[in-house]
């Protein structure tokens, strides 16, 4: 396995790198060469451009969510291999191809620790050290400032009057959020509730995913 950065993934380069055969027909792109992703990531990917702030912020925390739940083994996934967005290929086959050629472009690696064995080192699935991005950049025409984004792990949560989250986590009180610290600072509780292993809540910019 390739050697593994410790941060989270940062916002998109210019371009993405081309995509060849072999990575296509192991689903890492289509037919177009365009990486194949999480619903709500390859919204924000193709029509950020054309949003509002707002929805380019809500939508990257769904997208978050999405990945977070990926790395932590929904449907038997898992997420270490990104795209040059810094986004969770969604194939397991696409995460095995990068495993086998971790030195091609269109694989970036988010980490050994964010995928159990043979993909990383993380002990188990649940304990994937999935990071959200960090240094989002929101595009259009009024675009270029930064935000990143923060994640609770085995978590769901809804909003309070008062702007505050009550979220319901696997590990009640000990959960707590990765990514950037600003984000999800405004949690009033935390009741442990087992039945939310698995799931994720996410936000970015100030606009979380539920």
């Amino acid at each position: 396995l390739a050697s593994a950065p410790s941060s989270a993934p940062a916002s998109a380069p210019a371009a993405a790198p081309p995509c060849s055969k072999a990575a296509r027909d192991n689903n890492l792109c289509n037919a177009e060469g365009k990486s194949i992703l999480n619903s709500n990531c390859a919204k924000w990917r193709d029509d950020r451009a054309t949003w509002a702030e707002t929805k380019q912020k809500y939508t990257l925390a769904v997208c978050m969510a999405q990945d977070c739940e990926q790395a932590l083994g929904y449907m038997g996934k898992v997420c270490r291999y990104l795209d040059s967005n810094g986004l969770c290929y969604t194939y397991k086959m696409a995460q095995d191809w990068c495993s086998k050629n971790p030195s091609d472009a269109v694989c970036r690696d988010g980490g050994a620790s964010w995928a159990p064995a043979p993909f990383g080192t993380a002990p188990l699935v649940d304990d994937s050290g999935f990071v959200p991005m960090q240094d989002a950049v929101v595009a259009g025409a009024s675009g270029g400032a930064k935000y990143s984004c923060a994640c609770l792990k085995h978590c769901s949560c809804t909003g309070k009057s008062d702007g505050k989250h009550a979220c319901r986590c696997a590990a009640g009180d000990a959960a707590k959020p990765v990514g950037d610290a600003n984000e999800l600072a405004l949690v009033a509780t935390k009741t442990k509730d087992s039945g939310k292993q698995g799931k994720c809540f996410c936000s970015c910019g100030g606009q979380t995913s539920g």
